[in-house]
Parts: C-alpha cells; sequence; structure tokens
C-alpha cells in the first residue's frame, strides 16, 4: 500500500514492480492485481530430485562442459568466466504387459500328468514374474521369470525406446510349475509378452562456484525467468 502511495505520487503514472525472496500474502497478491502492479518472487532454484530407477530400469549420463561469462560487480574487472561440467541424464523405464506361454502341445497330448486338464491352452496363475519359477528337465528350479524378462531387455537396451512384442524361445526343455500351476509340471516352448521402453530426460545440472542460479518468477502467471549472478 505504501509502493501504490509512491506511484500515485510519481508524474505518468508508472507502472510499479514489487520483487520480494519471502513471498507474498494472499491480500498482498490481491491489492496489488487490483493496483496493476507486478509481483515477483527472487529465488535460488530447488535442487533437483533424485534419479529414481525402477529394478528392470536403467540409466545413461552424457557429461556436457559450458562455459559461464559474466559482468562483475566492478564495471572496471574483467567479466568472470568459470567452466562447469554437468551430467545430462536419460531414464529408461521397461514395462512389460500381456505375458504368454506357449505349452508344447505334442508333450501336452503325451503326458499322463495331464490327462485330468480338461482345457488348453492352460490359464496359469498370475504372479509377479519374479514369483514365476521355471524348471529343467529333472524339475528343478532353474530360474524365473524375471531373469527371462531381463535377458531380453538386455537384448534391446541399444534400440530406440518403443513398443514391441517380444518372443523368447526356450532352448532347452522348460517347465512352469507350482506356484504357477495348481500343481502338474507343465513342459512350455516359449514366453512372449508386450514391452515398451519409456525414456525420460533430465538436463544436464551445472554446480558453479562463483556463481549463483536465480529463478524470478512472476505471480500469479508463474512465468519464470533464469539467470546468473556473481556470487560476491
Amino acid at each position: 500500500m505504501e509502493f501504490k502511495g509512491v506511484l500515485d505520487d510519481l508524474p505518468g503514472q508508472p507502472r510499479g514492480i514489487f520483487v520480494t525472496r519471502s513471498g507474498y500474502q494472499r491480500r498482498a497478491i490481491e491489492f496489488a492485481a487490483a493496483h496493476g502492479i507486478i509481483l515477483h518472487e527472487l529465488d535460488e532454484p530447488p535442487k533437483p530430485p533424485n534419479i529414481t530407477i525402477t529394478t528392470l530400469g536403467w540409466a545413461r549420463c552424457e557429461v556436457e562442459i559450458r562455459s559461464f561469462k559474466l559482468l562483475a560487480n566492478n564495471p572496471e574487472h574483467e567479466p568472470v568466466e568459470e567452466l562447469a561440467m554437468g551430467l545430462k541424464t536419460t531414464v529408461y523405464e521397461p514395462r512389460y504387459s500381456n505375458i504368454q506361454f506357449e505349452i508344447d502341445p505334442a508333450w501336452f497330448a503325451q503326458n499322463p500328468a495331464t490327462s485330468q486338464i480338461n482345457e488348453f491352452p492352460i490359464e496359469l496363475h498370475p504372479l509377479p514374474i519374479l514369483e514365476v519359477i521355471l524348471y529343467g528337465h529333472n524339475q528343478a528350479a532353474a530360474t524365473n521369470l524375471e531373469a527371462v524378462v531381463r535377458e531380453e531387455i538386455a537384448i534391446v537396451k541399444d534400440e530406440k525406446p518403443g513398443r514391441k512384442r517380444v518372443v523368447h524361445v526356450f532352448a532347452g526343455d522348460t517347465f512352469a510349475g507350482p506356484p504357477c500351476t495348481d500343481g502338474p509340471f507343465i513342459k512350455i516352448n516359449e514366453v512372449s509378452f508386450d514391452l515398451e521402453i519409456e525414456a525420460a530426460e533430465r538436463p544436464a545440472h551445472f554446480n558453479l562456484s562463483k556463481f549463483v542460479k536465480l529463478v524470478l518468477r512472476e505471480i500469479p502467471s508463474d512465468k519464470i525467468r533464469t539467470f546468473l549472478a556473481p556470487k560476491a
């Protein structure tokens, strides 16, 4: 309100701009809007959030080196310059769905253990892939479905992110059994699933010893300007 009084006393009725680092109360924002005063908040940007990667995901980092130069506070001095290194990070998150097993039809027809099963193909119980145990020819636990998915993901890591149908053919005799089935071991030839890899980029963050990065945010539009200033 005092600032508005100063503006009213100035010839030509200039537009007022108010900048603070401590924020505004709601009534102050309403008063400024009613009298055409532009509000800004000045602060240092928040630290970037930690990178979160799921157990099947991965990240790639790319080093960037930039030169930052600003005029010194004293115009008689040379511009202040600093080299800084940052890491540009891309996080890849694989999503899998629609998992299907291909049961060996010849084995199914000839095996006495399947004679009590009335339906073919067989519906296996949905479980987390880590809990889907796969067995060898001697019905000893050999691996699990998560290991198979990881193997296929490793193959497509160098491909462009996107969606595809993945088919994994088992090299040797492989069986599904408890807890996926109600008891019997069932020979499977392959497993297929839809795989989608999403990529999210995070720009490089530079830590500068000579400069402070500042963010000027306009209220209420949330328009942002970012700039550097010497720490001195």
